[in-house]
């Protein structure tokens, strides 16, 4: 039996078994089994113990320390049953990539720890090194700046749960902005006027858009759709919020008026997060997957009001862009298509020309600002602190 994890962008995963033939080959369908903790629903590697009856798995990364660490998990007995996952004993929070021997006396870990933190490069100064600008020992990234330039918003594990930061323009004084306690929460845009923020979650299971005022007051949600809406972005009027949402069947982007209403669909050929709508109001730019890529991307425009898509860039990192009026500041993968950043590039609407901004290195985080003024680009990437390999004995 083939046991495997299903994930579609803005959904949670599943746990799979498919039943093989002596040549392997596929018997019959697979059975797909929902997980009982939401954090937990997007498996990293997955494991067979040796009583085939339970998987060891660890949840993906990249998502904070928090959310590691080795668990184990009855096989569902039935199609749409839902597995009860178990953290396996071991005094480490940061352990994944478990191994098991043959005879399943000793199992084998990797225990490490990753951190995210934001950093800023100074646009104006040639050859400037960046600097960390708000750090802590747990994940911080998807940093934007407000309209006036004063504050910026971002995501922090820092708490045990991932939440919205707010911190003034130089890192100081961050300060906690929601206390949801949901599994994830992503992308949040300030809306034009400074006073509302829009970001996704999966607060109500699936990813929906959810609004909150800028002091954290007034939280509602956006949208209701049982689909996955998720990575909202406001227009330059503030009238419209664009997202990405699987609500016609595959992954498009859509736009709905920012105080609530029926969403429009803007794209025909895919769209995935995220979305900007260019400062001057013409064109909405979005990324697209390359293949079954986990972070390359290339980068579409089509007008607001629907028509043509058009292709700007080949590749880029999906989740790390960001639109100015002279044009897109965004991060170059490496050249397997992973999310592994090897610069900051920027592509000039008014030549056509990329150049290269700064050589980065690290696991790209979501997240891409410029300062209202143009000076400050924001951004964050992942760095692995310590990594070790450890052994179980007597594991059974």
């Amino acid at each position: 039996m083939l046991a495997f994890s299903r994930n579609q962008s803005g959904t949670l995963g599943k746990l799979c078994t498919l039943e093989m033939s002596s040549n392997f080959t596929a018997i019959g369908e697979p059975n797909c089994f929902a997980i009982g903790e939401a954090r937990l629903a997007n498996l990293g590697d997955i494991r067979w113990t040796t009583n085939r009856r339970e998987i060891i798995f660890s949840p993906l990364l990249f998502r904070g320390p928090g959310e590691s660490g080795v668990w184990t998990m009855p096989l569902p007995q039935y199609q749409g049953a839902v597995g009860v996952p178990r953290r396996f004993p071991i005094p480490s929070t940061s352990a994944r990539e478990a191994v098991i021997s043959r005879d399943g006396r000793r199992l084998v870990y990797s225990d490490f720890l990753v951190d995210a933190d934001i950093w800023r490069l100074d646009l104006h100064n040639t050859g400037a090194r960046p600097v960390k600008l708000i750090t802590s020992t747990r994940f911080d990234w998807a940093a934007q700046y407000s309209p006036d330039g004063q504050k910026i918003i971002f995501l922090s594990r820092r708490s045990g749960h991932p939440a919205l930061w707010v911190a003034n323009s130089d890192g100081s004084n961050s300060t906690q902005l929601t206390t949801l306690e949901a599994p994830l929460i992503g992308s949040p845009r300030w809306s034009p006027d400074g006073q509302r923020l829009v970001f996704d979650s999966t607060l109500e299971k699936q990813f929906g858009l959810y609004v909150i005022n800028a002091d954290g007051s007034g939280l509602r949600r956006l949208t209701h759709h049982p689909a996955a809406d998720a990575a909202g972005s406001w227009s330059h009027d503030g009238r419209w919020i664009y997202f990405v949402s699987t609500r016609s069947g595959e992954r498009q982007i859509w736009k709905m008026a920012a105080d609530g209403g029926e969403p429009i669909q803007i794209t025909r050929q895919g769209g995935k997060p995220a979305s900007f709508e260019s400062p001057d109001g013409r064109f909405v730019y979005y990324t697209k997957s390359i293949g079954a890529s986990t972070g390359a991307s290339t980068l579409w425009r089509i007008p607001v009001s629907g028509g043509e898509e058009v292709k700007i860039l080949d590749s880029l990192i999906r989740l790390q862009f960001t639109v100015t009026a002279s044009g897109i500041y965004f991060k170059a993968p490496t050249d397997d298509g992973s999310s592994y950043a090897t610069s900051i590039r920027f592509l000039s609407f008014q030549t056509g020309k990329v150049t290269t901004i700064a050589p980065v290195e690290g696991a790209g985080q979501p997240g891409v600002s410029v300062s209202p003024d143009g000076r400050f680009l924001l951004y964050s990437f992942a760095q692995i602190i310590r990594s070790d390999l450890m052994l179980v004995e007597n594991f059974q």
